[in-house]
């Protein structure tokens, strides 16, 4: 794994060659250290400095730590002794229910680090080769495939896009501490790492030793186990884009149930987990067997879902759905508008505008009065464009093929009990003028931050 060998020394030469190493050839590139002031970091960012790299550092306020006001001091006076740009970036990393809070640590730290970049910027991460063997063990316990104990890659995107980077995977713990005290370097003690509690620490502080006591070599072929898993990942990836071109919907994160019930049992694991992780969810593998039993294999009139971490996967006719848990709540909110009002629906982040010079719009007379825009409560009719009489708003709906959770999350237009349009979707024909003469219509568009009113 990596250009570093067993006995090589930690210097500046020997970070730049497994650094450039993991760089694309002939490509200029800047860095942003992921600075937490504890030593592994501060030997990264202190080797950027003395590799003459173009970098700088960010350093993440997590709050969770009385001393993380004196962290943010020293990480400064670091960053200015050796002339790099510190941006902080304060998070609340408090953990939802049900969540563990070294996950919730570790994704608003990311998030942070993701806002943090810069166009064409790569992150540095300043894992190690000790780091990378914990991983494993920690994957192993967990019952994790070939995804899982391929642990953590050398080179990755970070949701932005840009480069992921841990240039200090293939160096021992012990080799980064001694570049540290030979260079007289200070840096931050955590003391949230002394905690057993954590299963990382309990590995690191408790387990670990006796295993390298009985296995001397643990660390490295630990190590060595990630990077065999990290080339069965990458085949298990290559087929898995293979599956996915030909189960992908037209709809962006969508696919087709029917393609995906034609693959093997593993095949069809493997596109859903490719899948789910390129849509930056990663569920766990009990998460993912639950989609294949109760979603996939669900009733074409059922509704199944199974949820985790503020997403839901859901069936809907051919359709297996990924979602937000926000994006399927039910609006249930009435909003007043004028015409000449900019109107922010905020549960949908979406904000209307007026579509003229529409053929057979709705009459402009209507754009004087007192206007609704208001969601599904049941019982809704209309007569849409072309149809000679009334029908409820739900065989309309199904007609469409729209999902029955996103039913509940389209506008209608209304003037006093008159429904007057579905966003989107059709307007009423009692109240649009005829096909040779023009009108208007509502369109949703993205929200902007110009002070809409609600």
């Amino acid at each position: 794994m990596g250009s570093t060998s067993k006995t090589d020394a930690l210097t500046t030469g020997s970070f730049s060659a497994a650094l450039n190493a993991l760089l694309p050839k002939n490509r200029q590139t800047a860095f942003l250290v992921a600075y937490s002031g504890g030593v592994d970091s501060h030997v990264l960012l202190h080797l950027c400095v003395a590799a003459g790299l173009p970098v700088r550092a960010a350093h993440v306020h997590h709050g969770l730590q009385a001393q993380a006001d004196g962290w943010v001091r020293h990480c400064q006076s670091v960053c200015d002794a050796l002339g790099v740009e510190l941006s902080v970036r304060y998070v609340d990393a408090r953990p939802n229910p049900g969540e563990s809070p070294e996950a919730a640590a570790r994704a608003a730290r990311y998030a942070a680090l993701d806002e943090a970049l810069h166009a064409g910027e790569a992150l540095l991460l300043a894992q190690h080769k000790n780091d990378q063997a914990e991983t494993v063990m920690l994957q192993l316990l967990r019952g994790a495939g070939a995804a899982g104990l391929s642990a953590m890659p050398e080179r990755s995107a970070t949701r932005c896009g840009n480069m992921m980077l841990r240039p200090l995977l293939g160096f021992t713990r012990q080799q980064i501490e001694s570049y540290a005290q030979s260079r007289h370097l200070q840096w931050i003690d955590d003391p949230s790492n002394q905690d057993t509690r954590y299963r990382r620490n309990a590995l690191r502080r408790q387990v670990m030793p006796q295993i390298e006591e009985h296995f001397p070599q643990a660390v490295n072929a630990l190590a060595n186990v990630a990077a065999q898993q990290q080339q069965n990942r990458e085949l298990l990836d290559e087929l898995a884009r293979i599956d996915l071109a030909d189960c992908t919907a037209a709809q962006p994160r969508q696919l087709r149930v029917s393609r995906l019930r034609k693959l093997s049992l593993h095949r069809r694991f493997n596109v859903l987990r490719y899948w789910l992780h390129s849509q930056h969810t990663r569920p766990n593998r009990d998460c993912i067997e639950q989609i294949e039993r109760s979603v996939l294999e669900a009733a074409e009139d059922s509704a199944p879902v199974v949820g985790w971490n503020g997403f839901e996967a859901r069936r809907f006719d051919d359709g297996l759905y990924l979602l937000g848990s926000d994006e399927t709540e039910p609006v249930h909110e009435v909003y007043d508008w004028r015409a000449e009002e900019t109107l922010l629906i905020s549960p949908l982040n979406m904000q209307i505008e007026i579509a003229d010079n529409i053929p057979g719009g709705l009459d402009r007379t209507l754009l004087r009065q007192p206007l609704q825009l208001r969601f599904r409560r049941g019982g809704e009719i209309i007569r849409p464009q072309g149809r000679a009489h009334h029908q409820p708003l739900k065989k309309l709906f199904q007609q469409a093929q729209v999902p029955p959770w996103r039913r509940q999350r389209i506008p209608l237009l209304y003037h006093g009990d008159e429904l007057l349009a579905v966003v989107g979707y059709c307007l009423s024909a009692d109240h649009c003028v005829a096909q040779d003469e023009t009108g208007w219509a509502l369109r949703l568009v993205e929200a902007t931050n110009n002070g809409a009113a609600d």
